[in-house]
């Protein structure tokens, strides 16, 4: 007979990415999806508006962050750019 080693290892996995905790939802994936704490039976209440509003102001800072750092340059017709 043959056992499947992934099985079990899949599942423990899978169940430990839906128990953890995401700062920027401020909850876990099983909150959001079922609506319970996946360790105490509790019920959560899921604003989404307000997770969206927190993801979007997240994607701003990244955003300000990353671009920080850019050197915008003009380019014109004709001029060569170097191309990898």
């Amino acid at each position: 007979d043959y056992i499947d080693p992934w099985g079990e290892n899949l599942s423990s996995i899978a169940w430990a990415i839906r128990a953890s905790f995401h700062s920027t939802l401020n909850a876990t994936p099983a909150q959001l999806v079922f609506g319970r704490d996946m360790i105490f039976n509790i019920a959560s209440i899921v604003d989404w508006r307000n997770i969206t509003a927190r993801k979007q102001k997240q994607i701003e800072r990244d955003n300000v962050r990353e671009n920080s750092k850019r050197i915008d340059f003009d380019y014109q017709v004709g001029q060569q750019v170097f191309v990898k």
